[in-house]
């Protein structure tokens, strides 16, 4: 039996678009609710008035204002502060050609390094990073790897690199897995052209067109797919901005 729908048909080899994700953790602001703990009852209670107790959890380093408590810190059901972990954050994609880009561990270096550089320009004090990945084949305990996160570890003049994952059968732990549902929801349905504008079939079935001529215009339509593809995952996922980047375009690759 053969599938004859538009969008399940794939009769070129390599042409395929691989996202790379990174999903940057951030705190989301939250607001305060006047809400009574165990410690305010303890206090109307005390014969002075005064409770000098004070939680475990709570850490010392605390931020002086009131909004960050509550950004950074939650309450139990004993009123006891413990500190926020985010689950969500920025999503940085970056689209690529399978073709001619394959996932590698020297690319999420690279995806990594642009990524990082942003955060430390507008916080230079951020020089510990925590890599949780989902422990596939480019991110293998090999030389390679280890290499290749040392030199991002050198050029940005990091005091801490950590490359860590979930154990195996628990990547549904990981954060970004979770980043992954909307991200397939918003390109449902979509059918990005096989052909260049103004033309009625794809390089790869005119006939005319000689090897290297075929090969152009199948870049060109690869770049035009990435293009467009870009354009629908411009969106937000929990209130953060979702920021799909097209790595180096393959025409240029094939230029050189």
């Amino acid at each position: 039996m053969t599938v004859e729908y538009q969008d399940h048909n794939f009769p070129y080899p390599g042409h395929k678009i691989i996202p790379s994700g990174y999903l940057e953790l951030k705190h989301k602001s939250h607001r305060c609710f006047n809400r009574r703990g165990r410690s305010d009852e303890r206090k109307e209670l005390s014969p002075t008035g005064c409770h000098e107790r004070r939680a475990r959890s709570f850490s010392p380093d605390r931020p002086k204002h009131h909004e960050d408590v509550f950004t950074y810190f939650s309450r139990d059901k004993l009123g006891r502060l413990h500190r926020r972990y985010p689950r969500t954050g920025e999503l940085h994609l970056y689209c690529r050609v399978a073709k001619y880009h394959q996932q590698s561990t020297a690319k999420h270096a690279s995806d990594l390094d642009h990524i990082i550089s942003d955060i430390r320009k507008q916080d230079p004090n951020k020089t510990c990073v925590v890599c949780m990945c989902d422990n596939g084949p480019d991110w293998a305990k090999s030389n390679k790897t280890f290499f290749y996160m040392a030199r991002l570890w050198k050029k940005l003049h990091l005091d801490y690199l950590c490359i860590t994952s979930y154990a195996p059968k628990h990547s549904a732990m990981n954060p970004i897995e979770h980043a992954w549902a909307p991200v397939s929801h918003w390109l449902t349905g979509v059918i990005l052209p096989a052909k260049l504008p103004g033309e009625d079939k794809p390089p790869h079935e005119q006939s005319r067109l000689t090897d290297e001529e075929r090969e152009r215009k199948g870049i060109r339509v690869l770049d035009r797919a990435v293009q467009l593809m870009c354009t629908y995952l411009h969106r937000k996922w929990d209130g953060f901005p979702c920021r799909p980047l097209q790595t180096e375009r393959t025409t240029i690759l094939l230029s050189r």
